[in-house]
């Protein structure tokens, strides 16, 4: 977008740096969408998220060996 706009190139690091400097920031939405069903969320939360949530990692020896 960038080079599009100006025909300059930016590392995307840089880009977000030079974004940030400028007060730019990302977006949020103001209100949570009125579609949104509260009872499907807590539902997926309770079956699906514990199955799929990230599990600390188990060492059967010990770190300082």
């Amino acid at each position: 977008m960038i080079y599009r706009s100006f025909g300059v190139r930016y590392h995307p690091d840089h880009a977000g740096r030079l974004l940030r400097e400028a007060g730019w920031s990302p977006q949020q939405p103001i209100e949570r969408a009125t579609q949104r069903n509260e009872e499907a969320i807590k539902q997926w939360y309770e079956d699906r998220w514990p199955a799929i949530k990230k599990k600390p990692k188990t060492r059967n020896t010990p770190s300082s060996g």
